[in-house]
């Protein structure tokens, strides 16, 4: 199956530097010690079973390539659901506004991906939107009040 793409080119280029700087960080804090790890054989059996899709020989199953490859998993499995906001929305992720998401909040299951998503996106300035309402709006519902006060007081 093709991997999905976003429509709109600077989303797919935000996605794509989220995507890389999780697995950056991730690399930089595991593969020296992960590497220095041995599988027997046997172990290499078991854990290769859990990378079916990957084909791999029994060689090139290590404890790194095991934890990368399970770790491009767990940041893939963020993609279907801020796919679903592009589409929902139908802009770039730095023009969002508070309304729309607060809107996708109403109509989507998976709003803890989708708000870990955002907030490491503009805490690393990789979605450049400073906008207060659309800031103040990723702060979790019972602090927004707070926010708007402090943006109030700001000027």
């Amino acid at each position: 199956m093709p991997e999905q793409k976003f429509s709109i080119k600077e989303n797919q280029e935000i996605w794509d530097a989220y995507y890389n700087r999780h697995l950056q960080e991730w690399e930089k804090e595991n593969k020296e010690k992960l590497e220095t790890q041995k599988w027997t054989d046997e172990e290499k059996i078991v854990h290769g079973k859990k990378l079916m899709s990957y084909s791999m020989s029994l060689d090139k199953i290590t404890p790194y390539s095991y934890a990368y490859i399970r770790k491009k998993q767990s940041i893939q499995q963020y993609k279907p659901v801020i796919l679903r906001f592009e589409n929902y929305i139908k802009k770039s992720f730095n023009d969002v506004s508070a309304e729309d998401m607060e809107k996708f909040r109403r109509v989507e299951k998976k709003i803890n991906h989708f708000n870990a998503f955002m907030i490491y996106c503009v805490t690393n300035k990789i979605i450049q939107n400073n906008n207060k309402d659309f800031l103040i709006g990723l702060l979790p519902e019972i602090y927004r009040s707070i926010g708007k006060i402090i943006a109030e007081l700001g000027g």
